[in-house]
């Protein structure tokens, strides 16, 4: 099977607002490493912390930014589902869908995401 180029946009669209809960948890832990650091931690694994925390921040940022350029209800549902800590159940209950309904409604935000660019 052959991906438009638009397939592929809206895969890494969908790929980086799934990794966004990821590196939330990394900016927490350089964060930590940075603000307490210890003497059996080299300085240059520090730096290497500075600059990767950077780079986690400008992809969160991005992220952030993707999602601002919808409609309200459509920022709010990606909000929800990769943003924020909402569990499958409280999402499942605040849209009133099934999974896969909530699946296919994400991911027709993602495919409007796609076509934006």
């Amino acid at each position: 099977m052959r991906y438009t180029k638009k397939d592929e946009r809206r895969r890494a669209i969908l790929r980086e607002l799934k990794n966004y809960k990821g590196n939330k948890e990394l900016m927490k832990y350089y964060q930590e490493i940075i603000d307490n650091p210890q003497d059996s931690i080299p300085q240059v694994y520090i730096e290497r912390c500075k600059k990767d925390l950077i780079r986690v921040k400008g992809n969160m940022q991005y992220v952030l930014g993707l999602i601002q350029r919808l409609p309200e209800k459509d920022q709010e549902m990606l909000m929800d589902v990769f943003v924020l800590d909402m569990n499958r159940k409280e999402l499942l209950s605040k849209y009133n869908m099934s999974g896969n309904l909530l699946y296919y409604h994400y991911n027709q935000i993602a495919r409007k995401l796609a076509d934006m660019d």
